[in-house]
């Protein structure tokens, strides 16, 4: 009889390996974390908001419930804020993380995302307001302003995202944020800054310029 070659066993780890990426589980704990609210809640009301963890103000001035401006970034209002941040998150952080890796792809989602929650706080506590405000788009933004660098380093242009069509995409979804209502802001511009600076440190190189034109 024949010799049959014996193909190595593959695991399910080896399987799923290749495909699962730190931003697919970002969008996934969004996800999931949504429907729980959905099945536990049935409508999802600022209260509902409240109790899984949305920034409240000014009552954490007073409750100090700092955990908040963590959980705040995994929470969202409907279905249109989930899917609106989820497209942005995944399209932008998969591009994102081949260049800097799983570990560092999450600082940047929770160091800019808790940035941009620090500086609503600051914001809203200094500007009297009373709001309830939850969700991802500060650590989305924060992807952006990652790849602003990640592109600035390779002259213009990552894989298919150009330094110009970014700054294209900025100006309009800053532009869109500040002419509707309900819109957080200043989560959005300091994600967007605070992304840039976590990445620039992150990824060890220094010098965004090319030899030649400083």
């Amino acid at each position: 009889m024949p010799e049959q070659s014996r193909q190595p066993r593959r695991n399910a780890s080896d399987i799923v390996a290749p495909y699962l990426t730190a931003t697919k589980v970002l969008v996934g704990i969004n996800v999931v974390v949504f429907f729980l609210m959905l099945i536990t809640a049935r409508e999802i009301t600022d209260s509902v908001m409240e109790k899984w963890g949305a920034l409240v103000l000014p009552e954490m001035s007073v409750t100090h419930a700092w955990y908040r401006l963590v959980t705040a970034m995994f929470l969202h209002f409907d279905l249109p804020h989930l899917l609106n941040n989820m497209l942005l998150l995944l399209l932008l952080g998969e591009t994102l993380e081949r260049k800097l890796g799983p570990v560092r792809i999450v600082m940047v989602y929770l160091l800019g995302g808790l940035i941009g929650n620090v500086a609503s706080y600051v914001y809203y506590i200094s500007e009297g307001y009373d709001v309830i405000s939850a969700g991802a788009s500060g650590a989305v933004f924060a992807f952006v302003g990652g790849m602003v660098v990640v592109t600035l380093r390779a002259h213009g242009r990552y894989e298919y995202v150009s330094f110009k069509r970014l700054g294209i995409m900025i100006l309009l979804s800053l532009y869109m944020g500040f002419v509707s209502s309900g819109v957080n802001n200043v989560a959005h511009v300091a994600g967007l800054l605070g992304g840039a600076l976590v990445t620039f440190i992150l990824d060890g190189k220094y010098d965004i310029l090319p030899a030649g034109k400083r």
